[in-house]
């Protein structure tokens, strides 16, 4: 989705197929494979300033094959943001990645957003979900003016003859506030446009950007840098992408506007070598399946031996075959989505229960309002990996919501 070669003048590699397909084999071979939850690899090459994302899955045939090619670029803009509950992810893309719209993480307002260019290495994609992020903004048209009074003297005026101007540092998914409003939405519909972010800000730092082949740097984009409501930001694009007449205007001070997408990718710290198997994340990929579905993401951390079982319908499953057979078939059948909360068991009616005090594990109710109908209690093994899911309606296990 974020394939805009063009904004790192490297438009050449989509001149012709072969030549892209050239290219991204060139990626597939030379780079770094980092695994998510689907179980097949992102595989990632660093060529000077600019990054490339190959994402695969397999065909019919059990084989790899290459879904979808990311550029990005490596920065120090690094934010923390919180899922804001709204997933705009095409119904086409891959499964490797999802446009999600987020909220600040210190005050929680603001509707941004970001397409997760290696989303799969995350456990959970649900309302609250914190996320730290690498952001690059990559315009689809942007503006430099000489200053302030510039920039509002270049906006149109409205129909009732006053400008309307965004706040310099401001960044606003105007077109995803239009698509969704009461008159226009479709029900159902994709806009490709909602990953659309008007933005206005002032330079504070600019440099060239290389992309590197051959052990050689070429200078082939403009790195320009500005504050922004959410953090610093890096909006990458290409010396022809600004109006002719603007070309002297960038330098530090002046006033950028325009359009972009933003590009996270949370491939980073802890994750930047793929998804961590451990009892926290674990706990929360199973929140997230319960809630959401996916039970496919389950596979790379169940143990071969993994049991599930449910006082429910009385009933064992062992392996992870029938297990995340059992997972999708509960999800598919259900009326009405699960309410999934973490919790903490803080008390037992009876000593030498199964799970004991302090044990942490998700209740689950029938609607955000309804009274809880069971816990999902989960063992993992000294490797990471789940050994066993347990879901529970015994009225012994007495609880706190985290």
């Amino acid at each position: 989705m974020s394939n805009m070669l063009e904004n790192y003048g490297l438009g050449i590699f989509n001149e012709d197929e072969d030549s892209l397909m050239g290219f991204v084999g060139y990626v597939t071979k030379e780079g770094k494979a980092i695994t998510g939850y689907y179980g097949t690899p992102y595989f990632f090459k660093s060529m000077g300033n600019v990054e490339f994302w190959v994402k695969t899955e397999k065909n019919h045939d059990g084989k790899l094959q290459v879904t979808e090619f990311d550029s990005h670029c490596a920065n120090k803009c690094v934010w923390k943001m919180i899922h804001s509950g709204i997933d705009i992810t095409p119904k086409n893309a891959s499964k490797l990645e999802r446009v999600i719209i987020f909220n600040r993480n210190d005050t929680r307002d603001g509707l941004l957003p970001v397409e997760v260019i290696t989303a799969d290495v995350l456990p959970s994609f649900m309302k609250g979900d914190k996320v730290t992020m690498q952001v690059v903004a990559l315009p689809l048209h942007i503006n430099y003016y000489a200053n302030e009074d510039e920039y509002v003297e270049a906006q149109p005026e409205g129909k009732d003859g006053k400008k309307y101007l965004m706040a310099n540092g401001s960044m606003a998914a105007l077109y995803f506030l239009y698509n969704h409003s009461l008159n226009r939405y479709e029900q159902g519909k994709d806009y490709e446009t909602d990953r659309y972010v008007h933005f206005t800000a002032t330079v504070k730092k600019i440099c060239y950007g290389t992309f590197e082949t051959e052990g050689k740097e070429h200078n082939t984009f403009i790195r320009c840098f500005a504050d922004t409501e959410y953090g610093e930001l890096e909006f990458d694009h290409t010396y022809g992408m600004v109006p002719e007449e603007q070309r002297d205007n960038i330098k530090v001070g002046a006033v950028i506007s325009g359009v972009c997408i933003l590009s996270g990718d949370v491939a980073i710290y802890e994750y930047d070598k793929g998804i961590i198997k451990d009892f926290e994340h674990n706990l929360k990929l199973l929140r997230h399946t319960l809630a959401n579905g996916e039970a496919k993401r389950l596979e790379t951390v169940l143990a071969k031996d993994a049991v599930y079982e449910t006082d429910t319908y009385g009933k064992k499953y062992n392996g992870a075959r029938a297990i995340i057979d059992r997972f999708e078939y509960v999800h598919n059948n259900r009326d009405t989505e699960y309410t999934a909360r973490f919790a903490t068991i803080v008390a037992l009616d009876e000593p030498g229960m199964e799970y004991p005090v302090g044990t942490k594990c998700i209740i689950l109710s029938d609607g955000e309002d309804s009274d809880y109908e069971s816990i999902a209690f989960m063992t993992v093994d000294d490797n990471g990996m789940i050994k066993k899911v347990k879901i529970s309606t015994d009225s012994r296990y007495h609880f706190e919501i985290d």
